[in-house]
């Protein structure tokens, strides 16, 4: 789970997974603290409550994933920013052009063996 300070909006333009918060730092979010935990953690409230009010502290908000999020004590589930990924192409016709080709060179578009 990742801290973050300021600015409502979350815009990402990084390579780096939004889980640990480099690329929500590298986004230009001010990320001022981590609390990583492992994958598929089953949240206990007393894990969520210890993020919220160290947040507090910081005069920060708690960030997450909505695959994480989906495991939170639903009590606590609306102090905590969840912060999704959306691919957005910046020439939508050209991956439709490259799909295009990829589907050309499957075994299913070949055409009979020899």
């Amino acid at each position: 789970m990742t801290i973050t300070q300021g600015g409502e909006r979350i815009k990402r333009r990084s390579r780096g997974p939004l889980e640990s918060g480099d690329g929500l730092a590298q986004g230009g979010v001010n990320v001022v603290a981590r609390r990583p935990f492992p994958d598929h953690y089953a949240y206990s409230a007393r894990d969520i409550e210890n993020v919220i009010e160290t947040s507090a502290r910081l005069g920060a908000t708690p960030v997450t994933t909505p695959k994480d999020a989906a495991r939170l004590p639903p009590a606590l589930l609306a102090q905590v920013r969840v912060v999704g990924v959306r691919l957005v192409w910046d020439d939508a016709a050209a991956i439709e052009r490259l799909l295009e080709g990829i589907g050309r060179l499957s075994p299913r578009h070949a055409g009979p063996r020899s």
